[in-house]
């Protein structure tokens, strides 16, 4: 005999369809790479990551199984990308800008990515990378029409232009729960790097035991940040890190699922009394 209590496969999307159905106004705020501060919630997170699943059927061609990567900070874009490319079954594979070139080509050709979505600090790296991938099919800038570089990178597509394509009444398909949907590479480790497959039931289960009691204890009512020896009182602290290793954390599942504000991704200062950023100086090693 078969049970059929709560019979679905336990699918990334699904964690955003409950942040934005009962906590659709919870609010997520990343600083842009263009500057200023930026406010969104999980209502219209969810919105656009529909809209970004549909055009990047339309327009890049993406479909089940295929791969893109992303090399971008802990912005509300790349929260969309995570949700709308798992969520139409497509893998994304974060980058680590700190790896050396030669190492970045390697992982881009051994996992076979399509497309990359880049920050536009990463634009100047990419282009001299781009000779090393030649079967990218081309670059998906994260910004609007106004911020668009002039850049060498081959295909370079507007974010906010591929996003404004797409339809938000997207239905996400229905799959097998086992199906892959993240990947990272390790670094520092003997040989070339080696890559490691996440799937949607992976995701889900870990987000959720992070937020068990005995784990992180967060509830809906929570601000979440990075930790920081710095922190004083009234203050709330982003480290503006890439999510390349951050999978493993699985903080956009943590904190979308139970519609706490979004920390890894950007927090908003609801009841602190301003927020400071640091940002991480690769060049120097320090913050």
């Amino acid at each position: 005999m078969r049970g059929l209590m709560q019979e679905f496969p336990l699918l990334v999307h699904r964690v955003l369809d409950h942040a934005a159905r009962w906590h659709g106004t919870r609010p997520i705020l990343s600083r842009s790479v263009e500057g200023p501060l930026h406010r969104t919630d999980y209502a219209t997170v969810s919105c656009r990551a529909r809209a970004l699943a549909s055009a990047c059927e339309k327009q890049l061609g993406l479909s089940m199984g295929s791969v893109i990567a992303t090399m971008a900070w802990n912005t509300w874009r790349h929260l969309e990308i995570w949700y709308g490319v798992m969520g139409m079954g497509g893998i994304v594979h974060t980058l680590n800008p700190r790896l050396f070139t030669d190492q970045l080509g390697y992982i881009v050709n051994h996992a076979e990515d399509q497309w990359i979505f880049t920050d536009l600090t990463f634009v100047p790296l990419l282009e001299k990378l781009q000779e090393q991938i030649p079967n990218v099919k081309g670059f998906v800038i994260l910004t609007d029409e106004a911020h668009m570089p002039s850049t060498s990178l081959r295909n370079p597509v507007c974010y906010e232009t591929l996003i404004a394509s797409g339809d938000e009444a997207y239905s996400w398909p229905e799959f097998d729960e086992n199906t892959a949907c993240g990947m990272c590479y390790t670094s520092g480790t003997t040989g070339h790097p080696k890559g490691v497959l996440y799937s949607h039931r992976s995701n889900v289960l870990h987000g959720l035991m992070c937020a068990l009691g005995d784990a992180m204890a967060i509830k809906s009512v929570d601000v979440a940040m990075r930790a920081a020896n710095e922190l004083r009182f009234g203050e709330t602290y982003v480290n503006r890190e890439n999510m390349e290793n951050m999978q493993g954390f699985h903080a956009g599942w943590r904190k979308s699922g139970i519609g706490g504000a979004d920390g890894k991704h950007g927090v908003l200062e609801y009841t602190q009394t301003h927020v400071v950023y640091l940002q991480y100086d690769m060049a120097a090693g320090r913050r």
